[in-house]
């Protein structure tokens, strides 16, 4: 790779560049997130659009189409690519989306200021416009940008507030990918500097750098255990997973909220967690506080289940880009799998305490290497001989927690200072799911802090578990009121 030239985006260009994206993304084909901001004041939509001009200017592959690979209509697991142009834009080409709209109901509608520990999240049509697309194949129909930003505007007597959103296909993007455009923009906003992805070439940096290591997957052991934490599903597979989250919906009550933590409380967890380890285990391995959340959370959302052999699973993204000498850096597109977390059963979690707990998720991030993402890659292709859908999800068990642990890429408190904002109330994220309109449940993401250290929590959970877990952090919070 290092012989071959980078593409050319030099002016008065008019053809388009082809761009492949790799199995990886293929995990999340059928799902478009829509992410937003609840700020406080007007923001001014010239300095968002302005700034945006500019982040494209230096990352010209934003500007891109998303499209499939001509073979997919004979094997549907095929990639997908973008079409990104070269130089100068056709006619009537749009290299994004922006839009705005004021609400003819007020903000106090939607939701109470100061936020109370649980909310309802705001509705995800309060950061995307009407006609933005909602799933991945509209995208490709309409041929559509791949980033559309929209705000909504809302007056309460004296005050005003913004909702600033984003849509976008995650089959193009990941969490710590969005979140790089996120930070380019508001670097902008802020006139700071920020870095842009190197230059595209040809063929997908993922798929080079793991070719790379194809002497290391020759090499692995083909006798261990399968990599269970990626799924590999058949049609009727896929029937039972959405009539499993309907059920869910419909018989379960399974709903979403937002939950917020006072720095407080998780200062409070953090601290009593620590000092039940064992001193070996102490200091043997280092147990961050997403690992202490990650037990809690995952104990506590099971605690009234009758211990018994059935089998339960914490599913938990990691990104790729620690590994290959730095080379995925700055890599924007889906470079993720999941953490090859244990089994357990409910027996085993009602006996094994939050610090155990967590013991054991630190023993597995720690240990987490290159081998893992190479058996992760020998999963995948095999699915793909087998002609199945790729889950990013354990499909073994009988129940499986999501988690995701976004507060690395810091997408919380963002600054939107720059367009005219003030205070970064909170960050609302919609998933829509090209499949069903039915929210997956048994999701928990950690989402970050904000300026005064609160966490954020955005569950979608069946009711009885999510009373649990609401309960646990009420009684939290109370022990803190209690000790000072």
């Amino acid at each position: 790779m290092s012989s071959e030239k980078p593409v050319s985006f030099e002016e008065g260009t008019d053809t388009f560049f082809t761009y492949p994206l790799t199995h990886y993304d293929t995990m999340f084909e059928r799902l478009a997130i829509v992410m937003g901001w609840l700020v406080e004041g007007q923001v001014e939509l010239g300095k968002i659009e302005k700034a945006y001009d500019r982040v494209i200017a230096k990352w010209p592959m934003l500007t891109g189409r998303h499209d499939m690979s001509f073979s997919l209509l004979m094997h549907p697991t095929t990639s997908y690519q973008l079409r990104i142009p070269l130089g100068s834009y056709p006619e009537g080409y749009k290299p994004y989306i922006l839009t705005s709209s004021v609400s003819e109901r007020p903000l106090s509608d939607y939701v109470k200021l100061p936020m109370e520990m649980s909310t309802e999240p705001l509705p995800a049509s309060l950061f995307r416009d009407k006609q933005s697309p909602s799933t991945t194949n509209e995208w490709i129909v309409k041929k559509l940008p791949i980033i559309c930003w929209h705000v909504t505007y809302f007056t309460e007597g004296d005050s005003s507030y913004s909702c600033i959103g984003l849509s976008f296909p995650h089959v193009v993007f990941d969490g710590l990918g969005i979140a790089s455009v996120i930070h380019a923009v508001v670097a902008e906003l802020l006139n700071k500097p920020w870095v842009a992805p190197p230059s595209l070439f040809k063929e997908n940096l993922l798929q080079v750098t793991l070719a790379k290591a194809e002497d290391k997957m020759r090499a692995i052991d083909l006798t261990q255990p399968d990599y269970i934490s990626i799924g590999a599903a058949d049609v009727w597979f896929i029937i039972y997973y959405i009539a499993w989250h309907c059920w869910q919906q419909v018989w379960n009550k399974s709903t979403s909220r937002m939950l917020r933590l006072p720095s407080t409380a998780v200062a409070k967890l953090v601290e009593d967690t620590r000092k039940a380890l064992p001193e070996a285990q102490n200091n043997s391995i280092r147990i961050t506080r997403g690992d202490i959340l990650a037990a809690w959370l995952f104990k506590t959302v099971y605690s009234d289940e009758t211990p018994s052999n059935k089998p339960i699973y914490l599913s938990s993204l990691a990104s790729l880009r620690r590994f290959f000498d730095g080379d995925l850096q700055y890599y924007p597109h889906n470079c993720v799998i999941p953490l090859p977390y244990p089994m357990f059963t409910t027996r085993e979690l009602a006996v094994t305490s939050v610090a155990c707990l967590a013991s054991k998720i630190a023993t597995v991030r720690s240990s987490f290497c290159e081998e893992d993402a190479l058996r992760a890659q020998k999963k995948l292709y095999n699915t793909i001989k087998m002609k199945r859908s790729i889950l990013a999800c354990n499909t073994i068990t009988a129940d499986t927690i999501n988690l995701t642990n976004m507060s690395i890429a810091n997408i919380v408190n963002i600054d939107w200072t720059g367009a005219g904002s003030g205070r970064t109330l909170c960050r609302y994220k919609s998933v829509l799911n090209e499949h069903s309109p039915i929210q997956l449940t048994n999701i928990t993401a950690i989402v970050g802090y904000l300026d005064d250290g609160t966490l954020l929590l955005d569950v979608h959970y069946p009711r009885r578990r999510l009373d649990k877990l609401e309960g646990a952090m009420r009684r939290l919070i109370e022990e803190v009121k209690t000790e000072s």
